[in-house]
């Protein structure tokens, strides 16, 4: 029993990060500037689509070695989020997901490595935990208590779980078409929901003209496409 507690001590215990200056880039200028969770708009020429950059050479002969003793999960690749690394207190077994041999799909189509990602093992069933998870840990370090989300579903229980074990105030809008099965899971983390009409067709490259739409784009440019393997 000693033993079972002092591995899951080292389990959850998080190792600290390699130093790795998080760099945002301007995707309209090219400006690169240090990343932070409350500028949320390119300061040469106000552009508000900005994505994160790593320095990768430094970082490949590191990882290998900093991964041994990780729990398998999302944080096992820390030094490749725009956070300065997992909070013990708001985890709740993100990522680590398993992968499934589609042997018989495989079969029927010809290619044998077929393998299906099962997002049910997730804190709230959905692969949107991910994002959920990395943004509200940037939140919650920058000491933000109050976010506006618009969501069709999942990403609002996503975000509603681990604003809730955060601490932060949760806004959601979702369209009237959401499920009231969804709406009311939403609800049972204490998110305030309201519904809105479902929104009409708009260019990807459009700015945020709104407070709900830039909490969208607010949570794109911190969820800069982690990797998908664990």
């Amino acid at each position: 029993m000693q033993h079972n507690m002092k591995h899951n001590m080292k389990h959850n215990m998080p190792s600290s990060p390699l130093p790795n200056p998080v760099l945002l880039e301007c995707l309209d200028c090219g400006h690169l500037t240090p990343f932070s969770v409350t500028a949320v708009s390119c300061p040469r020429c106000g552009g508000q689509w900005r994505e994160a950059r790593y320095d990768l050479d430094h970082l490949r002969p590191l990882l290998p070695a900093a991964f041994l003793g990780r729990p398998f999960d999302l944080w096992r690749y820390r030094e490749l989020l725009p956070v300065s690394g997992p909070n013990p207190l708001l985890t709740m077994g993100e990522g680590g997901t398993p992968l499934i041999h589609a042997a018989n799909l495989g079969m029927m189509l010809g290619c044998p490595h077929i393998y299906i990602k099962d997002e049910r093992h997730g804190p709230t069933a959905s692969f949107k935990d991910r994002q959920a998870a990395l943004t509200i840990t940037a939140l919650k370090d920058a000491g933000i208590t109050e976010a506006v989300l618009a969501s069709t579903g999942n990403v609002a229980i996503a975000y509603s779980a681990c604003a809730a074990r955060a601490g932060i105030k949760l806004w959601t809008f979702l369209t009237s078409l959401v499920p009231p099965e969804k709406m009311r899971e939403v609800a049972i983390y204490g998110s305030r929901s309201s519904k809105s009409p479902p929104p009409t067709t708009r260019s990807s490259r459009s700015p945020p003209s709104s407070p709900v739409s830039a909490a969208s784009t607010w949570s794109a440019a911190l969820a800069p496409s982690p990797p998908l393997r664990p």
